[in-house]
């Protein structure tokens, strides 16, 4: 309790901590929406992914929020990435496309 007393109380807290926890709530936002305008990656995992890093962060002064936020951080990234395992691979989708046309 000590150290999270001296890490919260400290002027460091407000230069460093506090810019870093801001940077990555938006981060986590901004790659939500990104994933969401993708086209190719699945649109509700940008939905699950966007507000973890509110909620992660939100987990320091609400415990369950820090759980919430970590299992929809854990089920969209699985999501995502079944996603792009079940695409076929460039070289099995490409191999007819990439033959020069002959005019």
């Amino acid at each position: 309790m000590k150290v999270n007393e001296a890490i919260f109380s400290s002027p460091a807290f407000i230069f460093l901590v506090l810019p870093g926890l801001l940077l990555y709530v938006v981060g986590t936002i901004l790659f939500g929406v990104a994933i969401w305008r993708s086209g190719t990656l699945p649109k509700w995992a940008g939905v699950l992914y966007a507000p973890t890093g509110l909620l992660i962060a939100a987990g320091v002064q609400i415990g369950w929020a820090q759980t919430l936020g970590s299992a929809l951080l854990v089920i969209a990234g699985g999501w995502i990435a079944w996603s792009v395992l079940q695409r076929p691979s460039a070289e099995a989708a490409g191999a007819a496309a990439a033959q020069p046309r002959v005019r």
